[in-house]
């Protein structure tokens, strides 16, 4: 399954059609809950995570980290709302991250 964290549902929605296109034959979940979110990771098998950076109320390092801890395997990608937050980052738990806004073929980049 592919999840997609976000507070912003604009943004959400935005990945999620993003994804749609690329994984025509995934389940896609989107969470503005990041709580929510990482208590369906405990339940599923993630293959593909984006998580907002800035979630609230817990971050998305955070969220990030509780994901890994059910999910070794998944490739977890941040999604930045700005350059600035570049220096944020610890690799520890994601594979990479975006930078909002973002289309069809950043994504694909990003992945293959």
């Amino acid at each position: 399954m592919i999840m997609v964290v976000d507070n912003n549902r604009k943004r959400l929605n935005h990945f999620d059609e993003i994804l749609r296109q690329i994984y025509l034959n995934d389940k896609i979940e989107t969470y503005v809950d990041p709580f929510l979110a990482v208590q369906h990771s405990e339940q599923h098998e993630i293959k593909l995570a984006f998580v907002n950076l800035d979630v609230i109320p817990i971050g998305g390092l955070a969220v990030s980290k509780l994901i890994r801890q059910f999910n070794d395997k998944a490739r977890i990608f941040l999604i930045l709302n700005s350059k600035e937050k570049e220096s944020m980052i610890d690799y520890t738990n994601i594979e990479g991250y975006v930078i909002d806004p973002v289309d069809e073929g950043t994504v694909r980049n990003l992945l293959f």
